[in-house]
């Protein structure tokens, strides 16, 4: 598996949507950054706990859209990611499951959705924790967990079910609604795909590394908390 050097929120080879209230961890976007149309956010998110490689910025989005680590994000071509090889690592893989499903040590859970990439977000397949993690989990999967997407289907992040989240804004004045219930834990590696982190989600707690990525509610947090069974990985 190639390494991941640095703590990372999100890191795609197109396009980022995101209007989450925080970042963990940095940015890594080749294609462009933007902020939602309709940003409810009263501040710039914060992504300064790790610097940032951006391609470009889009409609009414800048380097004052967020709080970056350092001077601003770097140029994304000087990160010298290579997505050819998480595309060749996730086409070697076998659909299953590598390790427990109780979150007691590392494990790796490969999935084909199937379809065809779409970076609207067209025709989405939804996933919680459970559907990979034993019920009674912990959303705060501290880089325990590594969900692999084959396919190139939209993948749609949300919690699990019986969860509810406020509307942001509705506990106080530009602050996260009260959640209840389990939020996304496993880091995310779906190099084909658009994955969609949906606003019920509350928060991902590992890294996510798709095509693109949509995570435009001001209730989402991204942690980027990395996946770090690194032994767990097939040769």
């Amino acid at each position: 598996m190639p390494p991941l050097t640095q703590r990372f929120s999100c890191v795609t080879s197109g396009d980022i949507s995101c209007g989450a209230h925080n970042l963990g961890g940095g940015v890594a976007c080749g294609g462009e950054l933007r902020v939602p149309e309709n940003n409810q956010l009263p501040h710039p998110a914060p992504i300064q706990q790790a610097p940032s490689w951006v391609n470009a910025f889009g409609p009414d989005t800048s380097t004052s859209s967020f709080h970056f680590s350092g001077n601003g994000p770097n140029d994304f071509a000087d990160l010298g990611f290579d997505f050819s090889q998480w595309q060749s690592f996730v086409n070697a893989l076998s659909v299953g499951d590598i390790g427990g499903t109780d979150q007691s040590g590392y494990s790796i859970h490969v999935i084909d959705q199937g379809g065809a990439y779409s970076s609207s977000g067209e025709n989405p397949t939804v996933y919680n924790q459970f559907d990979f993690l034993d019920q009674g989990t912990q959303a705060y999967d501290r880089g325990k967990t590594l969900v692999v997407f084959k396919g190139a289907g939209t993948v749609q992040l949300t919690c699990t079910p019986g969860s509810t989240q406020e509307p942001f804004g509705s506990t106080s004045p530009g602050a996260q609604g009260n959640f209840v219930g389990t939020q996304f834990g496993p880091s995310v590696l779906a190099p084909f795909a658009h994955v969609i982190v949906d606003d019920n989600a509350g928060f991902v707690d590992g890294f996510i590394i798709c095509a693109s990525l949509n995570a435009d509610s001001p209730n989402l947090q991204l942690h980027g908390d990395n996946f770090v069974g690194v032994n767990t990985c097939p040769e």
